[in-house]
């Protein structure tokens, strides 16, 4: 009886844990994505073409604040300069003011993300910058700034790198591989500036060139991954989003989803090395402990992120060293609860990592349910992906290569050709609405045919990582669907990421090199032929799903579906064996049948180890 009533005590306190939390996270504040009305003293106005129509009619400037509902010094600015009252006075008589957050509109994200939260951005009523601003700024450093900019109303002057700084496409491939090794902290881990997280391109281009042999590379990979271990929060998981100072031990503790899905990758990458599997998978665990707890909707959605405060607690990093009950005692930091169609994307990915390090099958059913989810509430009918719920009259770039990835995961994942097909809706959409208007690379927002506004001119912006995710995953759709558009599209990014503008915009950019390998070759590509039920066939499917995401293409046919691709006018025709086999082709020669899981892993692993670029850079 004492062990019966002590069962139900502790289903009856994880029951009233979990409803607590719900009540937390569904009474939470909603972030919307513009903060209208006056706040603080200052009229706030939604982005839109209306402010450009204000100004012009007003003879005013334009002031973009754009924050984070995470961002702690969004909040400190928000409370003492924005309450200063000559700011306000100054705001109130020479500027239209606009407050968004980042997280709701990812094309202005994309455009000022460089200048970290709060970027305060100033334009004339002709969409033209007079200012960006960056960070916190306090009222006397931002009224001088604010009565200089009306004095003096100056376009800004484009300082980017010209294509004249670099001789030739060889020296500009030399120049990104000296950049990556330099960026590079051997002995801390992570790269070498003042922050501290996983910068996944870095990770993955260091797994991809150690598996080849350059053991410096490798020893970084597994240096960073363990040092991000100071970023987990060992009560209730979950990855911080960075640490400052140049060191791991002086995190920021707010978590975004997309923190989560980052750390889930390169950890999956991670167990790959036989001799740290367990310590990875450790990492694994906690961090998908998180997102069920925290980040999951029951629909099958993910919210945005999590913030670092709590109302009434001075002190953020005392309050994470607190246990679990004691937080809860003081209140739970809120969670931003929209259900973005990328960050549900990403959401599906670290549920899949996480499936394909753990093997529990409950997580590939909750990333299908999320699939389902994605497809019936945010990907439409004719491929655009809504970023939130409601009316859309534009769509980004991010929603829309986050989802495509996703889909196409999932294909990968489970062998059917539902999500296949649906991701290719999705990127012919991307390569029809979203291009440049001079054709190289695509824009962070759809392009309106025969609509011209203003506000979209702001938004008209090549983004170096929306490029490297739109052609390395166009390219891979290329392969899947056999279709010659997307990987010509795949060209425009990789010519686009290539301007010194971009390509030199940041310390490091192996997303580049990445991108560049990927499209001077075929991907590594594995088929399993077997049933479902045959167990033979089940135990090879696992192996593959072990293989690192090593620019891989992975389909699954049964016996009877393989016997119908040649009459489909496929090239590939698969023999009839009798028994369940993978094939496998790389580096241009393809294996005969492979039977056993442990000659499957020792032939992708010599695969990886021969793999590199045939072409020269383009």
């Amino acid at each position: 009886m004492k062990a019966r009533n002590r069962s139900r005590n502790r289903y009856r306190g994880r029951f009233i844990e979990r409803f607590l939390l719900l009540l937390c996270i569904f009474l939470a504040p909603q972030h919307s994505h513009s903060i209208e009305g006056k706040e603080n003293g200052v009229i706030w106005s939604s982005w839109g073409e209306h402010l450009f129509d204000r100004a012009k009619s007003e003879k005013k400037l334009i002031l973009l604040n754009l924050q984070a509902a995470w961002c702690h010094w969004c909040h400190v600015m928000d409370k003492v300069t924005y309450q200063d009252s000559e700011v306000v006075q100054i705001l109130q008589k020479s500027f239209v003011s606009a407050a968004v957050q980042q997280d709701a509109h990812p094309a202005l994200s994309s455009r000022y993300k460089e200048y970290g939260w709060p970027a305060t951005i100033i334009l004339n009523e002709f969409a033209e910058e007079l200012e960006v601003l960056s960070g916190y700024i306090e009222p006397e450093e931002f009224k001088t700034t604010l009565r200089r900019v009306i004095a003096h109303p100056r376009t800004r002057k484009d300082k980017s790198p010209k294509p004249s700084d670099l001789k030739d496409e060889v020296s500009l491939e030399r120049t990104l591989l000296t950049r990556f090794q330099g960026s590079l902290d051997h002995s801390l881990g992570g790269l070498r500036t003042s922050h501290r997280y996983l910068d996944s391109d870095s990770v993955e281009y260091a797994f991809r060139v150690g598996i080849r042999g350059d053991l410096d590379s490798f020893r970084w990979l597994h240096k960073t991954l363990e040092a991000n271990r100071a970023l987990i929060d060992p009560v209730w998981g979950g990855v911080y989003q960075y640490s400052t100072g140049r060191v791991w031990s002086n995190p920021h503790f707010e978590k975004l989803i997309s923190s989560q899905s980052t750390s889930l990758f390169l950890y999956f990458l991670g167990v790959y090395a036989e001799h740290t599997r367990a310590l990875y998978q450790d990492d694994v665990v906690l961090v998908l402990k998180y997102i069920k707890r925290f980040l999951s909707s029951p629909k099958g959605s993910f919210y945005v992120s999590q913030s670092a405060v709590v109302e009434g607690v001075e002190d953020n990093a005392a309050y994470f060293r607190l246990g679990d009950e004691k937080r809860r005692a003081k209140g739970i930091p809120d969670i931003d609860t929209h259900e973005y169609g990328r960050e549900t994307a990403l959401g599906i990915e670290a549920l899949l990592y996480a499936y394909r390090v753990l093997g529990d099958a409950s997580l590939l059913a909750n990333a299908i349910q999320s699939g389902k989810w994605l497809v019936e509430n945010r990907v439409r009918s004719d491929g655009f992906v809504a970023h939130d719920a409601g009316s859309q009259d534009e769509f980004f770039l991010a929603d829309s290569v986050s989802a495509a990835k996703a889909l196409l995961h999932l294909h990968s994942v489970t062998g059917d050709s539902y999500w296949l097909l649906k991701g290719e809706v999705v990127a012919t959409r991307i390569t029809d609405s979203f291009k440049s208007p001079d054709g190289v690379g695509f824009l962070s927002v759809s392009n309106p045919i025969g609509k011209r506004s203003l506000q979209h001119s702001v938004l008209k912006h090549v983004s170096l990582v929306e490029n490297l995710s739109t052609g390395r995953v166009l390219n891979l759709y290329s392969y899947y669907l056999n279709r010659e558009s997307f990987r010509d599209a795949a060209q425009s990014c990789m010519l686009a990421v290539s301007q010194p503008s971009l390509a030199l915009s940041t310390i490091s950019e192996p997303g580049i090199l990445l991108l560049n390998e990927e499209l001077s070759r075929a991907p590594i590509h594995v088929t399993l032929i077997g049933d479902p039920a045959d167990s033979r066939a089940e135990e090879l499917w696992k192996a593959i799903l072990e293989i690192p995401e090593f620019y891989l293409q992975v389909e699954r046919f049964s016996s009877a579906e393989a016997q119908m691709l040649g009459n489909r006018g496929e090239k590939i025709r698969y023999p009839k064996i009798g028994q369940p086999a993978a094939f496998l082709c790389a580096n241009r020669t393809c294996s005969l049948p492979i039977f056993h899981p442990g000659e499957l892993r020792s032939a992708v692993m010599t695969a990886m180890k021969s793999f590199n670029k045939e072409k020269k850079w383009r």
